[in-house]
């Protein structure tokens, strides 16, 4: 009896039969991942793209929240600084006996160097704001005495594509510049009739944070200006057979950015991991960017802009009334003040200046080495 439990007590695998199991199982181990891995990398895949296309939208909200309701916009590439002089209106034109402006008679000056944001800030005052005055709110005393300097504000929206000083590239920056219409009531076209009053240090208008979070901070934030698509470019080859890259066919392509007018306003936001590579292309380097990779496109619809057909939205002018013959009757011409006689009058809408101008000369192409400036300024800044 002892003898038979004994037996049955030390039975069991030979060492055939344990190697035989093991490698049964590690064949099954192997099977399962195998299989489980493309669901593993799919997972992988979408978390990422769930995170970059997040943080690309954050920042396309930011934009069109930003800028799509102002009352004038400019937009202007770092590049194209040196190639345009800015310039303002600091002198009356002259006027006909009807009150119509006689062409080429505007003294035009040439701001600071001509070549700078403040100076593009300066001209952006005056062809938008000169000879524009605000009304006090008082019906006593005539006209004239009811009117006071129009003040309100410009802001200065830079997206970075390089690092510059304190800030790094991908980051977005808000600068804003207080400005007064005139400051001599006996001559609304003085030197000093549009001046700059103060200005607040160029700041991060989206935290550093956003840009430095722990998901956030291996990747590279890139704009420019139009609206593109990012697709895969197998004719580009990483450091190993899993390094895939993304171009845009424009940029690669050496294709002219098209920005006729307001309505194709947009801006594409591209974010990918690491550094994004520029290689030699048919006149110049084009960019590739490491995937993951997102781009994000925020059209900026300009919904002031829009509705009053591009042209910057009248309020109190200075004008003058003239005899009109024909009608025997005089007529109130809406221009700005001249020496000849005035009144202010309320407009609805004038068409002085175009509220939206594109700085860029003819064969700007895509350059993701260069900052984007928007300069604008909304309605509800102004009084």
């Amino acid at each position: 009896m002892m003898n038979n439990k004994k037996k049955r007590t030390l039975k069991g695998f030979t060492l055939i039969e344990l190697i035989i199991v093991m490698a049964i199982v590690s064949v099954l181990m192997l099977a399962v991942m195998k299989v489980s891995q493309p669901a593993v990398k799919i997972m992988n895949n979408t978390s990422n793209a769930e995170k970059t296309y997040g943080y690309t939208d954050n920042i396309r909200t930011y934009l069109q929240t930003q800028l799509e309701y102002s009352d004038a916009l400019w937009v202007i590439p770092e590049n194209e600084l040196g190639n345009v002089s800015f310039q303002s209106m600091r002198h009356p034109p002259e006027y006909d006996a009807h009150g119509v402006e006689v062409p080429g008679t505007a003294t035009m000056i040439t701001v600071g160097d001509g070549h700078s944001i403040e100076d593009a800030v300066k001209d952006f005052a005056d062809e938008n704001y000169f000879g524009t005055v605000s009304h006090n709110g008082t019906s006593s005393g005539d006209i004239m005495g009811q009117i006071q300097p129009l003040k309100g504000k410009i802001n200065v929206l830079r997206l970075l594509n390089h690092d510059h000083d304190s800030f790094k590239a991908g980051q977005i920056t808000l600068t804003t510049y207080d400005f007064e219409s005139y400051n001599n009531t006996s001559d609304y076209f003085a030197s000093t009739g549009i001046k700059i009053t103060g200005s607040t240090p160029e700041t991060l208008a989206i935290n550093d944070a956003y840009f430095e979070a722990y998901d956030a901070k291996d990747y590279t934030f890139s704009y420019a200006l139009g609206a593109y698509d990012l697709e895969g470019d197998s004719s580009i080859t990483g450091s190993s057979s899993t390094e895939t890259f993304k171009t845009v066919s424009e940029d690669k392509d050496d294709k002219d950015i098209v920005l006729n007018n307001y309505n194709d306003l947009a801006v594409s936001i591209f974010l990918n991991t690491g550094d994004a590579v520029d290689l030699p292309g048919t006149s110049s380097d084009f960019r590739a960017f490491r995937n993951p990779s997102q781009i994000s496109v925020a059209n900026l619809p300009l919904m002031n802009i829009s509705y009053h057909g591009g042209v910057s939205i009248g309020r109190l002018y200075v004008n003058k009334e003239y005899y009109d013959t024909p009608s025997a009757s005089y007529i109130p011409q809406l221009i700005k003040w001249h020496s000849e006689g005035s009144a202010a009058h309320p407009v609805s809408e004038k068409s002085l200046v175009q509220a939206f101008r594109s700085v860029m000369n003819t064969g700007h192409k895509i350059d993701f080495t260069e900052d984007i400036y928007f300069i604008y300024s909304y309605a509800t800044d102004l009084e």
